[in-house]
């Protein structure tokens, strides 16, 4: 929303809260849901056993509760800004759907390639927050939605390949768990040549030298941690990775805001 409205959100402060709040809302209920499908597996794993639900410290039935609660609200709160479009409905039932039937319930322990499955979805918010802004819905919502799905991919198998002991423990087929050495680290690599890629791909269609220097710096960085966790692979320097993954999708996307707002900035 902030990149496609041009203006930070500035110039009209509620629709963009609103959006904000829809997205975060569908967000939390959707893993509030996935914690409450997958609490006996979270017992499992020594990462998500301290999770409120495999501790106990919340009954499943109210997990439920306020998990279903998050998800009834987030389409209204998506409909509010927008009364009467099509799109926000139409994203909210494909990002939920994706997530939780798609990966949770039928592909997560049924396939090494269950990542896959699930990269689309976090193209859904990039799109309904630059549809929501008003721009054109061209290249560049495209290739920013690209960025988001591609960016799941090393984040979730550098976790897998840290914590590969846990989900085979859990039975989860994760690519990275299930296919340790060299395949698991050239997999895990070329996901992120994909997303570097993409990133630097969006550089034309910025607005400023906001955005091309903010990615290049991000993708060196990644880069150095990538070139590390192939010269020596560690279930540390791919934990590493995996937090590195974090803070990049959010600058990058931030830059990309800040680059396409700069011109009304200024003026």
């Amino acid at each position: 929303h902030l990149a496609s409205s041009g203006s930070l959100g500035l110039l009209n402060p509620r629709l963009f809260l609103l959006g904000l709040a829809a997205v975060f809302t569908a967000v939390a209920g959707s893993n509030a849901l996935n914690c409450y499908l997958e609490r006996e597996l979270d017992t499992l794993m020594t990462r998500t056993r301290r999770r409120p639900l495999p501790r106990g410290a919340v009954r499943p039935r109210d997990a439920l509760i306020l998990s279903l609660s998050l998800l009834l609200a987030a389409p209204l709160l998506a409909l509010l800004p927008t009364p009467g479009a099509s799109y926000p409905l139409l994203l909210y039932l494909a990002g939920v759907s994706i997530y939780i039937l798609l990966y949770t319930l039928l592909l997560k322990r049924r396939s090494r390639l269950n990542i896959l499955a699930v990269a689309p979805s976090a193209a859904t918010p990039v799109w309904y927050g630059w549809m929501l802004g008003g721009a054109p819905f061209d290249l560049r919502p495209l290739l920013l939605g690209l960025i988001s799905s591609l960016w799941t991919l090393p984040h979730l198998w550098s976790l897998a390949y840290a914590y590969a002991r846990d989900y085979r423990r859990g039975g989860v087929p994760m690519l990275p768990a299930v296919s340790r050495g060299a395949v698991a680290v050239r997999v895990i690599l070329l996901s992120l040549i994909a997303l570097l890629a993409s990133s630097l791909a969006l550089i034309p269609l910025s607005n400023s030298p906001i955005y091309p220097a903010s990615a290049l710096s991000l993708c060196l960085l990644l880069s150095y941690l990538a070139l590390r966790f192939y010269l020596e692979p560690s279930g540390r320097r791919a934990w590493r990775l995996f937090k590195a993954t974090s803070p990049y999708i959010l600058l990058l996307l931030a830059s990309y805001a800040l680059d396409q707002s700069w011109e009304r900035l200024l003026g």
